[in-house]
């Protein structure tokens, strides 16, 4: 086993399609970069919340959590992401606890706020605390008036607190590049987060 791992999360028919899609570019790129490549595959959340599952969305948390105790370090990608270029190795960008990357741009679209579709994590016992305290949450939070980003809402509010903001790093859009609101040059990593006929181009992307 290595100590880096790629990993992945994929509930239902379309999300399971992108990242069987990416498959192939991603297990290339972690082996490269001498990293395991794991795909998890599941349809409902492993912890519960007053007698049922919680929301499927809090999967990736319960997964992050899982990885941190096997490997050093982790880099987590939504399924709708895709790893375009292989000539920069991502984990070298991984700094001391958590990194993700975060839209400052067209407030038409979205407000101001840290992306969590692509997370790079350096474990260490503080950043395990933090990853644990993410996953307690039970749902059903707000952030900024939006109440549709279930996991990503409460990671923002927790960075809000400078006991976890001291583990953030800001990493450029290029790691996280989404049109309208993440917009970089030379992306290493392209996000479709919502977008229409994202497995089109998605598969124009690993052809």
């Amino acid at each position: 086993m290595n100590d880096r791992v790629l990993a992945q999360f994929a509930t239902g028919p379309a999300y399971e399609e992108m990242v069987a899609v990416t498959h192939n570019k991603h297990a290339a790129f972690a082996a490269k970069y001498n990293a395991d490549f794991i795909t998890v595959r599941e349809a409902k959340s492993a912890t519960w919340q007053r007698g049922r599952p919680r929301n499927i969305n809090f999967r990736k948390l319960e997964i992050m959590v899982e990885m941190v105790e096997k490997y050093q370090k982790v880099l987590y990608l939504d399924a709708d992401t895709v790893s375009v270029r292989d000539d920069f190795d991502i984990f070298a960008a991984a700094g001391y606890g958590i990194a993700f990357c975060a839209v400052w741009e067209n407030q038409r679209i979205v407000p101001t706020h840290i992306n969590a579709g692509i997370c790079l994590i350096n474990s260490s016992p503080e950043v395990k605390e933090f990853l644990h305290e993410w996953n307690k949450s039970s749902g059903g939070e707000t952030y900024k008036g939006v109440d549709t980003w279930h996991d990503q809402a409460i990671m923002n509010r927790m960075m809000e607190d400078r006991k976890w903001r001291d583990l953030l790093t800001i990493l450029p859009n290029r790691f996280n590049w989404c049109a309208d609101t993440q917009e970089a040059r030379d992306p290493f990593i392209r996000a479709f987060h919502g977008k229409a006929r994202r497995i089109e181009q998605i598969r124009g992307l690993c052809k």
